[in-house]
Parts: C-alpha cells; sequence; structure tokens
C-alpha cells in the first residue's frame, strides 16, 4: 500500500530529526512507499529520502499558494505511484485539507483528515484564537462530506467537538501518536518515587498555553494556606 500524506512539517527536509522523523521510521515500516508533500523550509532543503522509504517533496513556493502546488504535485504523484489513500494534516488555513478534497474529487483516491487540535478550544486566549476557531469550524463542516474519516489523538475533547460540528461518530478515529518512545515514557521501575513539584509544565512558553491558569491557581492555594510548587 502506498500513501500520499500532506503535512506541515518543515523540519526533516533539511535534515532535522524531530517528532515527525520519528513517526515516518514506525509508518515506513507498513507501507511501500510514502510520499510528503511539504511546505517550503526556511533553508534550501538537504534531505528528500528518509527510511529508505519516505520520499519528501518541498513545496517552491509560499504559503498562499499551496493549494494550487499541492494539488499539481500530488496529481503528478498520484498518476506515478497508484496511493492508496491520502492523510491530510488539517490546521491554520487548512490549505492540506482543501488540497486533498480536490485530488479526492479529482482520482477518487480517499482522504483523511487529521486535526490534532483546534485553537481556542476549550478556552481562547485571545482574539485571534476565537477566529482560528472559527476557521477550523468552518473547515470541518466543509470536509464532513469530503473526508473519509477525521483522525485525532486526543480521545476525550476532540471527539466530542467534532460531532457538535457535524461530523457522524462513525467517521471520526482515535489513533494516539506513533512517535513516543515508551521505552523513556514509562512509569519508573520499582517503589514510586518521591514527588518534587506539584505542577510540571512542558510545552512552548506562549499565551494559549494557558500558564496565566496556573500561576492563578498557585496563587489561589497560597491565598488558603496551601502551598505548591511548580516547574
Amino acid at each position: 500500500m502506498q500513501l500520499l500524506m500532506l503535512s506541515g512539517d518543515r523540519q526533516v527536509a533539511i535534515g532535522e530529526k524531530g517528532p515527525f522523523h520519528s513517526m515516518m521510521a514506525e509508518f515506513s515500516r507498513w507501507f511501500e512507499r510514502i510520499d510528503v508533500l511539504c511546505p517550503r523550509p526556511d533553508r534550501p532543503p538537504t534531505v528528500d529520502v528518509i527510511h529508505d522509504n519516505v520520499h519528501f517533496h518541498p513545496a517552491d513556493c509560499s504559503r498562499a499558494r499551496m493549494v494550487g502546488y499541492l494539488v499539481r504535485r500530488g496529481s503528478e504523484l498520484l498518476a506515478e505511484h497508484g496511493h492508496s489513500l491520502l492523510v491530510s494534516h488539517d490546521y491554520g488555513w487548512f490549505y492540506n485539507g482543501r488540497a486533498a478534497a480536490r485530488l479526492t474529487a479529482r482520482t477518487g483516491v480517499p482522504y483523511v483528515s487529521e486535526i490534532h487540535h483546534v485553537p481556542g478550544y476549550p478556552v481562547a486566549s485571545g482574539a485571534r484564537e476565537i477566529l482560528d476557531r472559527s476557521i477550523a469550524r468552518a473547515y470541518v463542516r466543509w470536509a464532513r462530506r469530503r473526508a473519509r474519516a477525521f483522525r485525532v489523538v486526543n480521545a476525550g475533547e476532540m471527539p466530542e467537538l467534532l460531532i457538535r460540528w457535524g461530523v457522524p461518530r462513525e467517521k471520526i478515529v482515535v489513533l494516539h501518536s506513533l512517535y513516543m518512545d515508551l521505552e523513556t515514557f514509562r512509569p519508573a521501575d520499582g517503589e514510586e518515587p518521591a514527588v518534587e513539584q506539584d505542577i510540571v509544565f512542558v510545552g512552548r512558553m506562549v499565551e494559549n498555553k494557558g500558564l496565566d491558569r496556573i500561576v492563578d491557581a498557585l496563587a489561589l492555594l497560597r491565598e488558603r494556606g496551601s502551598r505548591a510548587t511548580a516547574l
């Protein structure tokens, strides 16, 4: 089986080994060939094949022209290799999903829309996230009859949100991320270690991560006579 993926990753093509590189290591075991269409990276591409059968095709245009590029290059690859499935990583202005829907209409090859996160849900951090959430809702309502399925990694919040936006439950697939190294990220052997921190935050220091809420919660605990430590 051959897979055509419309991705937003810009690391692999310039030799950086991030989460997407690790994920492709697992995917490469199950597909004969994977072609990845991705945005133009910040510097000249240096890598076009990884894991022997995963081929990268960075765009030669700006983000504003991505839909046209994806449809044109995707059509060429589909004609050449006969992929059985399209997967689009959908976020932002959803150019991957819009292009995937055009490719499906043109070739009949089904596409799966992957939505890992919707900005502003469950709580928006500002006007920009409210706008982004509205754009995501508009895309989902448009794509619900065009995509074969929607893949999410969060079994708690995302399925219910998509259902509220009109996606049939049977078209939602919960498939957790495949790049986690379970030999490293697993419970410690033996006795549980002593708790050193009450709260540990791992992520980017940006507004939409809700760090202000953590600070407010710590302040409330302190006012009530409890102390908590955070890292």
